[in-house]
């Protein structure tokens, strides 16, 4: 069958259209940098390019949830447009468009920006308060993000930065008064809000005492005395050193039982513990002497 002239001609016009379409290229949205998770403060470029093509001649504009946000009115010579500073409002799907003559580029897909307001951080104690003096205390800062933060700790009411690194665990040593610690995440020149303030009590361990057993004072030469190693307010200790004039006497037992006159001199204890805390403070001395009987002439 024929076509009309007029028939023909609708073709020829079809065709055409149908072969532009095909041709049409597709604007690509990227984010520079390549992420989509960003915070107030930051900065973030959209970058449109044409598939397959530079962009010379092209003409561009962008579009948030389907109303444009740049430019207000009509196209951009540039393929880029920047973000800065970030506010949690530029929050939501974005896309853009490309021009040239009277070719308008495919749609692209949409690209998701998640902008939050910083992390508040939370600082934890390990082991929990109270510490005794000695132990090794780490202080963890802890944001639920995976971004390249800085971790900064500070001790108590000065301000004053006790310490600063990449790493988000600090460790310390408890010394002989009680601290307040707090943290703070910095993202390049951004810093959060500081974590809550966290205090740490410090203890002395407990102090250990050398009490007589058997027999009760006075001390004979040829006896043997039972002294015994007490610690109050604890009693899970496994290992007990024993002293005699600074020196180690004795190890393990909670007792010591020694011969006089060898053994006469200044004894002290100290306990150790399979939990917290790990030792006691050592005894003060304990004085043995041997009382000399008066023989009759």
């Amino acid at each position: 069958m024929e076509l009309s002239p007029v028939g023909l001609l609708l073709v020829l016009i079809l065709c055409s259209y149908s072969g532009r379409a095909a041709e049409t290229p597709k604007a690509v949205l990227v984010l520079d940098p390549d992420q989509t998770q960003f915070y107030t403060g930051e900065s973030v470029t959209l970058r449109c390019n044409i598939e397959g093509q530079d962009t010379s001649g092209w003409r561009f504009n962008w579009r948030k949830d389907y109303g444009q946000v740049y430019p207000r009115v009509g196209w951009s010579d540039k393929n880029e447009y920047t973000l800065q500073p970030l506010h949690v409002s530029h929050s939501g799907d974005y896309t853009c468009t490309g021009l040239k003559s009277d070719i308008y580029s495919r749609g692209n897909e949409k690209v998701k920006l998640q902008v939050s307001a910083l992390p508040t951080p939370k600082l934890t104690v390990e082991p929990q308060s109270p510490v005794y003096v000695g132990e090794t205390v780490t202080l963890k800062c802890e944001v639920q993000s995976d971004r390249n933060w800085k971790y900064v700790w500070y001790e108590d009411w000065s301000g004053n930065v006790l310490f600063e690194s990449d790493e988000n665990t600090h460790t310390i040593t408890a010394e002989t008064h009680e601290k307040y610690y707090w943290c703070q995440v910095k993202l390049k020149d951004l810093s959060s809000q500081m974590s809550e303030i966290t205090y740490v009590e410090v203890k002395d361990p407990p102090l250990a005492t050398v009490a007589v057993e058997s027999p009760q004072p006075p001390f004979y030469a040829g006896e043997t005395v039972t002294l015994r190693c007490d610690i109050a307010e604890y009693t899970d200790w496994y290992w007990y050193t024993w002293y005699k004039d600074n020196q180690i006497s004795r190890q393990n037992r909670k007792t010591n039982t020694i011969p006089l006159p060898y053994y006469a001199g200044q004894h002290t204890c100290k306990g150790w513990s399979r939990g917290r805390p790990r030792n006691s403070q050592r005894s003060t001395s304990f004085s043995i002497s041997v009382t000399v009987l008066c023989v009759s002439p």
